[in-house]
Order: structure tokens, then sequence, then C-alpha cells
């Protein structure tokens, strides 16, 4: 069976967004400082923040506990066949139909 991120990798790569380019609001494949592929993007059209995270996607009480953790969470979402990092209304949407990522965390690199 096919999970969600293997799905989202492929339309990824298909696509050409998978490289080591610039970060764009489109997220994108690239490596770490520390070596761990992460997805990587701008988490909002405007006003937006520098995310890398973790490409697995998470369920609703892993992505509670990573927000107790101090890192932050937000939804995977695909549009014609392109993959965005986004906000999570927490109080707005049904959190059961999300794709959830993780911030990525690495020992001892700063950014």
């Amino acid at each position: 069976m096919t999970t969600n991120w293997e799905r989202t990798r492929r339309i990824l790569e298909a696509k050409g967004l998978a490289d080591e380019s610039g970060l764009t609001r489109k997220a994108r494949m690239r490596r770490c400082r520390c070596g761990a592929r992460v997805l990587s993007g701008l988490d909002g059209d405007w006003m937006a923040l520098s995310m890398w995270m973790d490409p697995d996607p998470v369920d609703l009480v892993a992505a509670v506990q990573a927000l107790a953790e101090g890192r932050r969470v937000r939804k995977l979402n695909v549009f014609a066949g392109v993959a965005y990092i986004n906000w999570i209304s927490w109080h707005l949407e049904d959190l059961t139909e999300l794709t959830f990522l993780r911030e990525h965390r690495c020992e001892g690199v700063t950014r």
C-alpha cells in the first residue's frame, strides 16, 4: 500500500520540485545540514516562516506531542500536484482529515 508521503514524493519528483534549489512557497525535498532529508518551504503566502519539516506524516497524537516538545507543526496540502506547507487553524479544521508534519530537529546544528 502506498502511503500519503510516497504519493507526495512521486508528485514532487515528477513535477521537478524535489531538488536543491531555493526556498519557495512550494514545498521541496532538501537535505538538512545534519544530512537528513527534509521537506522545506514557506508556510504562507505572506508573513511566512521558513519551515524545515520531517517528511514523514504523523497522526494527531504525535502532532500534539511535537507541540509539547516545542516543535512547530504544520499541515501538508497538495493542490494540482504541488505540495504546500500550511498553518493549521486548530479550532476551524477537522483534525482527523489533516496530514500533519513536524518541524525537523537535529542535534548540534543551528540555522
